[in-house]
This record gives structure tokens, C-alpha cells and sequence, in this order.
């Protein structure tokens, strides 16, 4: 049967509403020192188009390398300047048909390469440029170009192009571990609200890197106490030896003017 608003050969006849909620849980990992972060997201979708509705199960499996942390770069680039690359597989479920109710196509398996770059300008300014290339289990491709601007750690504005299908703007505030988020994209037929809230629990990338900067700062504080210390044993063991030197001396320069 024709969904409401198309003729029976699909063709639009009228304006229609879409609506997809979505509750999803990540958890991601960083792969001991390496510089190679994985991570898995599972995904529950509510879809209402045009008044029929469904509800299905997906998940999301990815890996992300942080190039300026590999020693090579770090020292050409400095450790706040961050160049990554990504890979991505999402809708793993697609091909199960993993559906709790029955209705249409779940979103399709694809496999997304990404390349990001962002620049810490200053304190209070960061920039992010990055590309994604995607292709789906039925070989379309699609590109995306993004640009993110970060003000005081606090405050992000968005913009994008996903090429031949709309431009996108959006905004977000996130305050420690809680970010909301709005986009508007912008395509041909439609515009797309997208609303996001998200809570990030335990150790973030950053943190990981801050405990690495303080174990290293302790034993580099460790190192130069001990240094110190055997330093100071030694000017010491030297004084007492230069005092037994001296008192020797004066000794026999004492037995010397007696038998004289």
C-alpha cells in the first residue's frame, strides 16, 4: 500500500511528517599506551513516517588512531594540535532485519572512513576541520565535509556539506561531561531537525591523558629527589672524608713541630 501522502507509484503528492527518536549507549576504549582508541555503540530507534511506525535494534562498531600522538609527530607538532583517523561500521544488524515491530527498512549497513584535524588557536579558541567518506551495503557513496568551532572549551558552532544532498548548521553547549546539540540540515525537499543530549561516564581522553601527564610528572619528581639526595650523600661522604683529610694533617703537622 502506498504510504499516505504518495501515489501508488511513489511519487510525491503531498507533505508528510518524519519523526525518529533515538536512545543509544556507547562505551569506548583506549588500547593501553597506544594511541588507537575502539568503541562500540548500541542503538534503539523509534521511526514514524507518515504515520506508520517501527521500532528496531542496531549497533555501531568503530576504531579512531590520534596521529600527533605517536612520537614521530609529536615533536614536530606539538601535543595540542590533534590529526586522527577513523573507521567506522554502522547498523551492523542491518542484514538480520532486527526489528521489534515490522514495518520498513532499517537504516542500512555502511562503512564510513574519517579524517579529522583540529587546531588549538588559543586558550580560548579551537578549530576542527574533517572528512568522511561512506558507502552502504547497496554501493551508494556519499561524502561530508564538516567545520566546528570551539569558544572557551564551553560553547561549539557546526557547519557542513553532505555533497549532493544539503548543507547542515548547527550549535552546542556542553558543560564537563554533559553536551546538548542542535543541527539543521538542509536538503532539496526537507529540512531535518536534529536534537541531542549526551552524558559521557567515566574516564574521557583527556583524563586518560592528564593521569599519564601526573604518573610521569611523579616519576620525574622521584628521579630528581633521588638525584638530589644522592647528591647530597655525596657532598656529604666528600666533606667528611676533606674534615678526616684536614684533622690527619693538622695531627701530624702538630707530631712534626713536637719532635722539633
Amino acid at each position: 500500500e502506498p504510504i499516505p501522502g504518495y501515489s501508488t507509484d511513489f511519487v510525491p503528492g503531498a507533505a508528510f511528517n518524519f519523526t525518529k527518536l533515538r536512545a543509544l549507549a556507547g562505551y569506548g576504549m583506549t588500547l593501553g599506551s597506544l594511541p588507537l582508541q575502539v568503541g562500540l555503540a548500541l542503538k534503539l530507534d523509534y521511526l514514524n513516517l507518515a504515520e506508520v511506525q517501527s521500532v528496531y535494534v542496531n549497533m555501531d562498531v568503530g576504531v579512531l588512531l590520534s596521529l600527533f600522538d605517536l612520537k614521530p609527530f609529536q615533536a614536530e607538532v606539538g601535543a595540542r594540535n590533534r590529526l586522527a583517523l577513523g573507521l567506522t561500521a554502522r547498523n551492523l544488524f542491518a542484514f538480520s532485519g532486527l526489528k521489534l515491530v515490522q514495518l520498513a527498512d532499517v537504516d542500512p549497513f555502511t562503512l564510513t572512513l574519517g579524517a579529522a584535524y583540529r587546531r588549538e588557536v588559543s586558550t580560548a579558541f579551537r578549530a576542527l576541520a574533517s572528512l568522511d567518506l561512506s558507502v552502504d551495503q547497496f554501493g551508494s557513496a556519499t561524502a561530508a565535509l564538516g567545520i566546528e568551532a570551539e569558544f572557551f572549551r564551553n560553547y561549539l558552532l557546526r557547519a557542513g556539506v553532505l555533497v549532493d544532498q544539503g548543507v547542515s548548521f548547527g550549535a552546542g553547549v556542553h558543560f564537563r561531561d554533559l553536551e546538548v546539540s542542535y543541527a539543521l540540515l538542509v536538503r532539496p525537499s526537507a529540512l531535518n531537525h536534529n536534537f541531542s543530549v549526551s552524558l559521557a561516564f567515566g574516564t574521557s581522553r583527556l583524563g586518560l591523558l592528564r593521569k599519564r601527564a601526573d604518573r610521569e610528572r611523579l616519576m620525574v619528581e622521584e628521579a630528581v629527589h633521588k638525584s638530589v639526595e644522592e647528591e647530597r650523600t655525596r657532598a656529604a661522604s666528600a666533606r667528611a672524608e676533606l674534615e678526616r683529610t684536614a684533622a690527619e694533617q693538622l695531627r701530624l703537622g702538630k707530631e712534626e713541630a713536637e719532635r722539633r
